[in-house]
């Protein structure tokens, strides 16, 4: 089968001292066709390879990562505020017209005697003598029964 000149490898094997006998034999061992020696004063031929396209690996380019310490956040300066919260942040306070009209009203509803008998577990006779440091507690008291305050 002929070979393609693309398919021929060319090696030089400079041998000196070599017996011919010896490389003859290589050469057959070896089946290699043999070109004819170049002359000895010749200066050699170094033939370039030819330059076979190597594909080349495209990576992106990207800077390496450095660490860069930072200050902490700033904190934002605390501004008191004038709105009203949305929420309320104390208790109710009640007035003693608050809970004599919530009074009437359970009176009125059939309840006379549950109220009665209300002013009598805070330790009054009547719903005026009740302590005002207590409307909260009298006011929740009313609630249990059924008041709107």
């Amino acid at each position: 089968m002929p070979r393609a000149a693309s398919d021929v490898i060319k090696i030089t094997l400079e041998v000196p001292g070599a017996a011919p006998a010896l490389l003859e034999q290589l050469i057959a061992m070896l089946g290699l066709a043999v070109a004819t020696a170049e002359p000895p004063n010749a200066e050699p031929v170094i033939d370039e390879p030819a330059p076979y396209p190597i594909a080349q690996q495209h990576t992106p380019a990207v800077p390496p990562v450095q660490y860069v310490p930072q200050a902490p956040y700033p904190q934002p300066p605390v501004v008191p505020s004038t709105a009203a919260p949305a929420f309320p942040t104390s208790a109710p306070t009640y007035t003693l017209d608050d809970l004599m009209r919530a009074g009437s009203s359970l009176a009125d509803a059939g309840q006379r005697e549950a109220v009665v008998g209300l002013i009598a577990q805070f330790g009054v006779p009547t719903l005026a003598q009740v302590p005002p440091e207590r409307y909260g507690e009298f006011a929740v008291a009313l609630r249990g029964l059924g008041a709107q305050l």
